[in-house]
């Protein structure tokens, strides 16, 4: 299982409160915390945090790609509509490019 690190306002994004009842809970649950060379102290998230802030990673990730493929299909859409001038040609690159997204990569769910 990969260590996750967050600073409590991190911390308190995930939990859906502020930094100071972040704090509050990473001493309660108890989880590791350590000062980090910028000065901001992190907390090391548990199993439980450690899913949660994953299935949240990925649910943005997944909302992001399903974004940029309605904005595909829109923008393919509107160039059929578009009168023929070269529009054929723009269509098949734009349907190449969407084909040819390999999709999520480990490295891309990290960022």
């Amino acid at each position: 299982m990969p260590q996750i690190w967050l600073t409590y306002d991190e911390l308190g994004a995930l939990l859906g409160c502020d930094a100071a009842a972040a704090r509050e809970a990473s001493a309660a649950r108890p989880l590791d915390r350590r000062r980090c060379h910028d000065g901001r102290t992190r907390a090391k998230l548990d199993l439980v945090l450690t899913e949660q802030w994953l299935d949240r990673l990925v649910r943005h990730w997944a909302e992001r790609q399903l974004a940029a493929c309605v904005d595909d299909l829109d923008r393919v859409r509107r160039l059929m509509a578009a009168p023929s001038s070269g529009a054929v040609d723009e269509v098949a690159t734009t349907a190449h490019n969407i084909v040819a997204d390999p999709g999520p990569s480990t490295r891309t769910l990290s960022a």
